[in-house]
């Protein structure tokens, strides 16, 4: 009863900072057209911020090892708000691209610990349902801070920016003093001298080899896939929105929480029933050809209103993609190794952050929809390569 409690009080407040994170994400391209930045610095500005991500998420992991979750989100909350507090004040293409580096090492810490708190706590046959209701609360808290940060936006830049660090200290106090301490695994006896050789981050990447297989190798390729597709799409279409259709801030936003809300129907209905009765990894193939399909089908097209009607049918696909994978790779880790596997898991997700946000930013470029086609065959190569994962795993067992 305890836990459950613990797991709704995490929600909650992972709600308050997802939304809190999405705050300047409408407000973004605002930012780097009244500074006068490159075109490319929309996709720079956060790949600076996931590259830090891909290389410390195994060192997160590895310090689960010797303190709590919750002392992490507390820890990586506080740095992530003087990331943006610094982000905030930045007036050019360095001072930018160090906030959001700075900014990126402390969000590895929350993101890490989040999916190590919601896979320990429930045990692990529920662990694929608080998954799925997690994404519900990342999309529904992100679709929140889109609309409220558009908002915020049209009246104040520098507003919005020190509503988002106010809102992200606040998550990391309540994380801290609200949520139960996980006791599932026994964290380790502290020696300052192995403490020190173990977080290196090399050698966290390194003791991956111990748990690696072909089938779980090749998953991690899937899901670096998908995030790098999911990725390009996003940067830019938030940024089409504003230097291609002349919307302000508010559109986004609005559009967001639409997304918000269909998120939430997909997950707590078709995703809910495929994780506790189907085939979790086919229909992940299915939804991955899905959405590579419908990005495809945006290429042709002129008119508005179908453009935004398709790609609300590509978010409706996308919202149940990454739950699934998400269970797929929970289910592949064991009780041993669940904290490296997890930090390895938002390593690469950071790193198709990376990939995503540069590819989307230089190809705009060239053409201001190849970054959807570009998304569009990460999809599709994805879906094989889940077929390839699928087909090794059965012949391992």
């Amino acid at each position: 009863m305890k836990s459950k409690h613990s797991m709704t009080s995490f929600f909650v407040i992972s709600f308050l900072h997802y939304m809190a994170a999405s705050f300047v994400h409408p407000i973004t391209p605002t930012l780097i057209v009244s500074l006068k930045l490159p075109v490319y610095m929309f996709g720079a500005a956060f790949a600076a911020m996931a590259l830090t991500g891909f290389l410390f998420s195994p060192f997160w992991g590895k310090l689960r090892e010797f303190f709590s979750a919750r002392l992490l989100l507390l820890i990586g909350s506080v740095g992530y708000s003087i990331g943006q507090i610094l982000f905030n004040v930045a007036t050019d293409e360095l001072g930018i691209l160090f906030a959001r580096i700075f900014s990126g090492f402390f969000i590895g810490a929350i993101g890490v610990s989040t999916l190590i708190y919601v896979t320990e706590l429930p045990g692990e046959e529920e662990s694929g349902v608080y998954l799925a209701k997690f994404a519900i609360v990342q999309s529904l808290g992100g679709a929140s801070g889109f609309l409220l940060g558009g908002l915020t936006g049209v009246l104040s830049l520098k507003l919005t920016f020190w509503i988002q660090s106010a809102c992200l200290l606040l998550c990391g106090v309540l994380y801290y003093f609200l949520l139960k301490e996980n006791s599932i695994n026994k964290r380790r006896e502290m020696k300052w001298k192995a403490f020190a050789r173990e977080i290196n981050p090399i050698k966290s990447f390194l003791d991956c080899r111990n748990f690696m297989t072909k089938s779980f190798a090749l998953l991690f390729i899937v899901i670096t896939l998908a995030i790098i597709g999911i990725t390009v799409f996003d940067q830019a279409f938030n940024f089409y929105l504003k230097a291609q259709l002349g919307f302000s801030s508010v559109y986004n936003g609005a559009f967001k929480a639409i997304i918000g809300l269909i998120t939430l129907a997909v997950n707590s209905t078709i995703c809910m029933w495929i994780i506790r009765h189907g085939n979790i990894k086919k229909a992940a193939g299915i939804i991955l050809i899905c959405c590579s399909v419908s990005i495809f089908s945006l290429l042709g097209i002129s008119g508005i209103p179908l453009f935004f009607g398709i790609c609300i049918l590509y978010y409706s696909f996308q919202s149940a993609m990454l739950p699934l994978l998400q269970d797929s790779v929970a289910h592949e880790a064991s009780y041993k190794n669940r904290n490296m596997v997890m930090g390895l898991y938002n390593s690469l997700r950071s790193l198709g952050m990376v990939c995503g946000a540069l590819l989307s930013g230089f190809v705009y470029d060239y053409h201001v929809r190849l970054p959807f086609a570009l998304a569009g065959v990460c999809f599709g190569l994805a879906a094989l390569f889940l077929v390839w994962s699928d087909f090794s795993k059965k012949r391992e067992e």
